[in-house]
């Protein structure tokens, strides 16, 4: 419970996303709508400004491929860049806003869930190694909040999502299309749902609740 350190004169904007960099000794990045993304060193070392891109929403890492995953605060194409080479990489063509993003845990990041669409909205699963979109899942609704999406398992062999008509959702990763499951529960929508261990679920609520699924 202890502040050790505070970072006050790097952004001169909103701070809208920070991750930690595995295996960096000790940096991490942050990224704003004055669309800077910085590298970070917490060993006092003088930060890095990676580059301006966009008003940025969101920061990811793979370190499958050592990439920084830039996702944009409007519409316009998800930027990849490769740190080390310090130029981007590829980009993500997305045709509809990124609502949210989520990288995967079981191969260090080989695949990133995009969230998109307010209008009819889908959850893309796409392959970084092979750079294209590889399924879609849909069935959740999400007209005007900021829905996240999620993989679980030990494999990464679910996909979970909240959903504004206050369901949980879970989609079996290798059958794309409508959902396997629902759960019903929540008197609100449903913003947030993580995997906590083995089957059991945890999911946030506008009904100012919190929720514990064992899924079996």
């Amino acid at each position: 419970g202890e502040k050790v350190k505070e970072y006050n004169d790097l952004h001169n904007s909103y701070i809208t996303s920070c991750i930690y960099m595995p295996n960096s000794n000790n940096k991490f990045l942050s990224g704003g709508t004055d669309k800077r993304l910085l590298l970070i060193d917490i060993n006092n070392n003088p930060h890095l400004e990676v580059g301006k891109f966009c008003r940025i929403k969101q920061v990811l890492y793979s370190e499958f491929n050592n990439l920084i995953i830039i996702v944009p605060g409007s519409i316009s194409d998800i930027i990849c860049y490769d740190l080390p080479k310090n130029k981007i990489s590829f980009k993500i063509e997305v045709k509809e806003e990124v609502v949210y993003s989520n990288i995967s845990k079981s191969d260090k990041g080989k695949y990133i869930l995009i969230n998109i669409s307010k209008s009819y909205p889908k959850i893309l699963l796409y392959n970084l190694e092979k750079t294209k979109t590889e399924d879609k899942y849909y069935g959740h609704t999400q007209k005007t909040m900021i829905i996240k999406s999620s993989f679980a398992g030990e494999k990464d062999q679910y996909i979970l999502s909240g959903s504004e008509d206050a369901k949980v959702y879970l989609w079996d990763r290798k059958v794309p299309g409508p959902p396997k499951y629902s759960f019903e529960g929540h008197l609100g929508i449903v913003n947030c749902v993580e995997l906590l261990f083995n089957d059991v679920l945890l999911s946030v609520s506008d009904d100012k609740t919190l929720k514990i699924w064992k899924t079996i």
